[in-house]
């Protein structure tokens, strides 16, 4: 991923990691909130130093304020990981049986 030329966007201000059924939304800044846009519904801004899940939003965007107010938006497509836990759910169903 390439991002813009910006002195105001740290390269580290935040990190994505995948759990099992979403997705960890962490925000490194010391800072700046970032914001999580989901494809429906209100934004969810985490705050510096904070974290957040994508449970409830299987496709959603990263928000990254940039110099003069600006904003680098990285989108996320987590629709997967649901499928997987649900495949995971049923078979351990299945298995009880």
């Amino acid at each position: 991923m390439q991002l813009p030329d910006d002195e105001h966007l740290s390269r580290h201000a935040g990190s994505l990691i995948v759990l099992n059924d979403c997705v960890l939304i962490r925000n490194h800044s010391e800072h700046k909130p970032l914001v999580v846009r989901p494809s429906a519904g209100e934004d969810r801004v985490v705050e510096p130093g904070a974290a957040t899940t994508s449970l409830s939003f299987p496709i959603f965007s990263i928000v990254f304020i940039g110099k003069g107010g600006s904003t680098v938006t990285v989108k996320v497509d987590a629709r997967s990981l649901k499928r997987a836990a649900e495949e995971r759910a049923a078979e351990r169903i299945y298995s009880r049986s």
